[in-house]
């Protein structure tokens, strides 16, 4: 399939994913994770990141979702410490990292254009409230860019308040009426196919952020949407 460059002009408002989407988070998330796991001095098996990755998928109803993954990895890895201080560690941990990270290439620029545009995007993550907090409020790298809060206002979701954690059309249709929309007339920009393949069956528009970790998933995607770029400055305004 050829590859098509979206024409942002052509939608009523963009809703943005955060890790691996907005920002070059993936890799530190697996940095944290590995801190925790050396921590209790225990080696992560070489497929820790799928490890991880099955756990969210497995508890994505869970009303705590990073509770429940790491209590799975606590069990998987003989640590003997609840889900919540297992969370209240790796919250330490993250936050040095999550200051230290930058926007993708592009990244903060769109944001200001459509800003000074007038328009109001959405932010749709499954990212927790503290590592958003964080982001939003302690990165300096970030704050220099952009005023996040000014950004998206209101219209953020995040695994703390979306109970369906982008897996089925409900929480896409509830961000559709955050940025006071419907999903025809919004872009969704993503990087992972399985919240582009909900946000695509919720009836919006999908453009795909080149992310090494979703190569997996790349034929899919293709399949998915014709809507694919590497860089933001790539997108058509």
């Amino acid at each position: 399939m050829k590859y098509k460059t979206p024409v942002l002009s052509n939608y009523k408002s963009k809703v943005f994913d955060c890790d691996g989407t907005l920002f070059d988070t993936l890799n530190l998330w697996n940095d944290v994770y590995n801190e925790y796991l050396l921590t209790f001095g225990v080696q992560p098996h070489e497929n820790f990141q799928q490890e991880r990755l099955d756990l969210i998928s497995q508890n994505a109803n869970s009303p705590n979702l990073y509770v429940a993954m790491l209590e799975g990895v606590n069990k998987i890895y003989g640590i003997n410490l609840s889900g919540k201080e297992a969370l209240a560690m790796c919250t330490q941990i993250s936050d040095k990292h999550l200051c230290q990270v930058g926007f993708k290439n592009g990244a903060g620029k769109l944001l200001r254009d459509l800003s000074d545009a007038g328009e109001t995007p959405g932010l749709y993550t499954l990212s927790n409230n503290d590592a958003l907090h964080t982001l939003m409020y302690k990165n300096q790298n970030v704050k220099r860019e952009v005023d996040m809060r000014q950004i998206f206002g209101n219209r953020v979701l995040t695994s703390d308040t979306d109970p369906t954690r982008k897996t089925g059309t409900e929480g896409w249709l509830r961000m559709a009426n955050m940025v006071n929309s419907i999903p025809k007339r919004c872009l969704v920009i993503e990087d992972s196919y399985k919240s582009a393949y909900w946000a695509k069956k919720a009836g919006y528009d999908v453009a795909i952020i080149y992310e090494k970790h979703s190569d997996i998933d790349r034929d899919k995607l293709l399949e998915l949407t014709p809507y694919h770029f590497e860089h933001y400055d790539e997108l058509v305004r």
